[in-house]
């Protein structure tokens, strides 16, 4: 007869924030968390990478053009981070592309590299956000 060895054993509770290898998501409609010190800095030096120039010439509203050299988080909105080590390592602004469409651009903040940008019609307001997909702070 085997035993469950879960109903001998009393395992610590480990609190999931506490862990230092877990990458966490936040979203701007659920709250970033108090004590991470969010990116203020203006990005300059822009540096795309493979996947980002790709996405810019294939975009569904079509090809990208003038990707922003720099720009300052104040111009846009930051709507989604990513913390490791309570530092953010991601964050996703949307900024003015023209009078009818934002740009949404993907930063890692310590080296100025865009992971990806994509177009989005300004009239378009996310109804569908899935809060599964993020961490509460």
């Amino acid at each position: 007869m085997m035993c469950d060895f879960y109903a001998y054993v009393k395992l610590p509770k480990v609190k999931l924030l506490d862990n230092p290898d877990k990458v966490y998501k936040y979203h701007a409609e659920i709250g970033f968390p108090k004590n991470i010190t969010l990116p203020s800095k203006t990005y300059e030096s822009l540096k795309y990478g493979p996947h980002a120039t790709k996405e810019a010439m294939s975009d569904r509203y079509g090809m990208i053009v003038n990707l922003p050299k720099s720009f300052d988080p104040k111009d846009g909105y930051l709507f989604e981070i990513e913390v490791l080590n309570n530092k953010v390592i991601k964050c996703a602004y949307r900024i003015k592309y023209d009078e009818t469409r934002d740009l949404i651009i993907v930063v890692i903040p310590q080296s100025n590299v865009v992971k990806t940008v994509w177009i989005n019609v300004r009239s378009d307001k996310h109804f569908t956000l899935n809060r599964d997909l993020y961490d509460k702070p």
